[in-house]
Formats: structure tokens, C-alpha cells, sequence
């Protein structure tokens, strides 16, 4: 199909900052339990590694607006917290969740969102909704019309992304889903949104409708028409998830393989895209690690790291934010987090180069497979379903 996406000049986030938010101590308690480490596997996986293909760096928007000029990488989790709203009311407008949202982070309820280095904010707000209330947006209707969006509210001058996640339990057959795979599905949908179109909120309407793709927009399909990266992907729980990191995720729209995906594997020899990515410097320590620690840019392929490029990785330097440095004292409690976790070995050898032609990718897969199996049946045999 091509290039589906097209970017309007509008800002991306750099390196997702998530908060997770519960309206009340009554959000379902199986979510409040879980839902952290959902968010913390998922922000430092390969889920938002290729998620680069959407980075801003030397494009313009359509029409010619200039770019954002920032790279997606990696992210980690900045909070869990449970916030007492100013309003008791069970009906909540999206008007009303974007100025309470904007209150508790005055009061200091809620951590002030972070920026990355050019003053670009980094942090999502994922609001999670108790049973028993409906939300409404743009004349929508939670369970109805929606699962779940994101939106942005401006802030002191700033663009702050938020996702707002109504329980899904009660939802008339189901449409929503019921278990937790659901319930991380959805979630992963609306961060990979926020992330590759954040400022979609502050675009009218009107405007999305109409198919104008007007600045601040990201990237978007005709000009919002056709959604975002994980509308063009979204078919009711069927055929259009995977697992990542032990998790459900959704599927996601990506122009390079011109298919729905919920990742892209970094090309080794005897592959070519779009069944793979070049890889690129933002990859070293991160998507190249283990033995395969640095990214060959001349070929596109990771390789072994040599000399000083062994030394730790700085996390926050080097490597994306979200992940975490392990030394090789600790790197046999790393696969309990899950392949995908974040974790990067703190060097490698020569000795590990040998490991470059083994299919990488077909391992960590099995791995991610197994590991996630245990998970879900775990979670399943805590899980309340609705009905």
C-alpha cells in the first residue's frame, strides 16, 4: 500500500514519559495492579524501536510546515497515581478531564510533565476511568462510539498529551473487550498514538473531518480522515494484535513495510527491507545489544562492539531513556523481565561476534512467546470479567 501516513509538521514524543492515572481509588483493581508493569515493559521495547521510522528529523509537514525535528526512542514509566477529581459526577465530558487533568498537575497532584532537550513535552497523562462512568467526547459516547482516545490540553504554553481509558467491563457485547490482553491492547494502541501524534487535540474538529491535516497534526492518514498508525490497524480484537515483552499489543500502521506491524526486526545479512530496518546509531545499546551491541551504519546491520565501544552505555545518553544498564553479574535475572524489557548488557566482546549470524530476531521471539504465555495465565486466573 505505500506510504498511508503523511506528517503535518506537528510534534511527536521524543522519550514517552508515562503516568499512569486513576480517577479514584475505584479504577478496576486487577488494573491498578497491573497496568504499571504493562507500561514499563512496553515504553522500553522493541514495540517503540522502530516506531523511528516516524521521527521528525529533517522532514516538513504537508504544505510545507516546518518539522519538529525530534527521533522516537525508548521511554520508561513516571508514575502511578491515584487522584481525588474535583468533580464526584459519573458523566465526564473530555472538557471536564482536560481541565481537572490540568488542575492536579498545578496542585501538584500529578507530576509536571518532563520535556527532552529542545523543550518538547515527554510525558503522556493515561487516565483510566472506574466502572459505572460514561465518558463523552466530540458528541461520542463511551462503549458506544469509543473504547478509549487520546487528546492533547494546553499547559502553560506547553502541548500535553493525554489518553483517557473508560472501563471497558460493561461495554454492551463485549465491544471493548473483557480480559486483560484486551485491556493492554487498547492501551498500546492509544500510547503508540500519542507518541507519533501528539498534538492531535489542538486540531479542530472541523479540520479532521474535513480531511485538511492542518498543523499541529503529526502523522496521520489524509489528513486524520483515516485515523492514525493504530486506526488503519484496529479490527475488534481480531487478527490485529501481537505479543511484545509478554504483552498484547496492538498491531500498528507502518509505511516501511507498508503492512500492520508490532515491530520491525534490524536487517541481517540475507535480509532486506521492508522485512527488516536498517538500523541506526539511536539503535546502539538498545535494539543492538547483547553481543550485537553498536550498529554497522555502513550496512545497516548490528554488530559486535569493539574496544571502547564495550563500555556501559549511559541510559540516558547513549541509550534511549527507559532503558536500563545490566552488568553481566546480573544479566541471568534480565530474561525474567521479558526480552523486550529495556535491559542492555553493559558491553560485549569479540568473542560474542560469532553470535551475529545466529537469527536473533526468531529468539528473542520464543523467548518473548514462552515468558508471556506464564504471564497471561496468570493474569487470566486473576482477571474479572464483566458483563
Amino acid at each position: 500500500m505505500g506510504v498511508v501516513v503523511a506528517y503535518y509538521g506537528g510534534r511527536v514524543l521524543s522519550n514517552v514519559a508515562i503516568v499512569a492515572v486513576f480517577w479514584t481509588s475505584n479504577v478496576d483493581i486487577d488494573l491498578q495492579q497491573e497496568v504499571g508493569d504493562f507500561y514499563t515493559a512496553i515504553a522500553a521495547s522493541s514495540y517503540v524501536d522502530w516506531l523511528e521510522e516516524y521521527d521528525t528529523l529533517g522532514r516538513a509537514g504537508v504544505g510545507g510546515q516546518p518539522g519538529s525535528e525530534q527521533h522516537i526512542g525508548r521511554g520508561s514509566l513516571a508514575g502511578v497515581v491515584t487522584i481525588t477529581p474535583s468533580t464526584q459526577s459519573t458523566a465526564l465530558d473530555d472538557g471536564v478531564i482536560a481541565s481537572e487533568l490540568a488542575a492536579q498537575i498545578a496542585a501538584g497532584s500529578l507530576p509536571a510533565p518532563t520535556v527532552d532537550a529542545a523543550g518538547n513535552v515527554n510525558t503522556v497523562y493515561m487516565i483510566e476511568v472506574p466502572p459505572g462512568y460514561t465518558v463523552t467526547r466530540l458528541g461520542g459516547v463511551s462503549c458506544t462510539d469509543f473504547c478509549g482516545y487520546h487528546s492533547t490540553v494546553s499547559i502553560g504554553g506547553k502541548s500535553v498529551p493525554y489518553a483517557v481509558l473508560p472501563d471497558s467491563h460493561a461495554c454492551i457485547g463485549a465491544v471493548c473487550g473483557q480480559g486483560f490482553d484486551d485491556e493492554t491492547i487498547l492501551r498500546s494502541h492509544e500510547l503508540a498514538e500519542a507518541i507519533t501524534d501528539t498534538e492531535s487535540g489542538l486540531v479542530s474538529a472541523a479540520d479532521v473531518d474535513a480531511g485538511n491535516g492542518v498543523y499541529p497534526m503529526a502523522w496521520a492518514g489524509d489528513g486524520g480522515t483515516r485515523g492514525e498508525i493504530g486506526d488503519l490497524c484496529f479490527h475488534g480484537f481480531v487478527d490485529d494484535n501481537d505479543q511484545v515483552a509478554g504483552y498484547q499489543v496492538q498491531k500498528l500502521w507502518s509505511n516501511l513495510a507498508g503492512a500492520c506491524v508490532v515491530g520491525i526486526p534490524i536487517c541481517t545479512p540475507g535480509t532486506t527491507p521492508p522485512a527488516c530496518r536498517p538500523c541506526t546509531a539511536y539503535d546502539d545499546g538498545a535494539a543492538c545489544s547483547g553481543a550485537t551491541a553498536v550498529c554497522d551504519e555502513a550496512t545497516g546491520f548490528c554488530r559486535a562492539c569493539e574496544g571502547a565501544e564495550c563500555a556501559p552505555v549511559d541510559a540516558g545518553s547513549g541509550a534511549d531513556a527507559g532503558a536500563r544498564v545490566v552488568s553481566d553479574a546480573d544479566a541471568s535475572t534480565a530474561a525474567d523481565a521479558g526480552p523486550d524489557g529495556g535491559r542492555v548488557r553493559a558491553g560485549c566482546s569479540a568473542a560474542g561476534a560469532g553470535a551475529a549470524g545466529v537469527d536473533a530476531w526468531a529468539v528473542v521471539a520464543a523467548l518473548s512467546a514462552s515468558l508471556g504465555t506464564a504471564r497471561r495465565a496468570r493474569r487470566r486466573a486473576r482477571w474479572r470479567r464483566g458483563a
